[in-house]
């Protein structure tokens, strides 16, 4: 792996397979999540065959984990409609982060308000 460090976060766990004793204090439902979204990630790293930077991982870092699976899921439809092809993966992946969290600080100020 290009970046070996990086790890999608989700709770207070270290990498992806540390703490698997029970000891986490998140809950399961969510680190359950968490791993899906990294599965993804690494799934769509594999079908391009191009690594994400860390800029991109970063982007997803700040999404909460439901939006990380939906800007993830959008990135392999954008991928998808290019014949599966991509030259810049980090880049769509960091477009599309932007945007989600566009769209939720909007919806946040929106609630502040009422």
């Amino acid at each position: 792996a290009m970046f070996p460090h990086a790890t999608i976060r989700t709770t207070g766990r270290g990498a992806a397979g540390e703490g698997e004793d029970g000891a986490g204090d998140g809950d399961p439902a969510g680190d359950e999540e968490g791993q899906n979204v990294l599965h993804l990630l690494r799934k769509l790293e594999t079908q391009v065959g191009r690594q994400v930077d860390e800029r991109a991982l970063r982007a997803l870092h700040n999404l909460s984990i439901r939006d990380a699976m939906e800007a993830l899921t959008k990135v392999d439809e954008l991928v998808s409609a290019q014949g599966g092809q991509c030259r810049n993966l980090s880049s769509i992946l960091q477009s599309v982060c932007r945007k989600i969290e566009k769209r939720s600080s909007k919806s946040q100020k929106i609630e502040d308000r009422l």
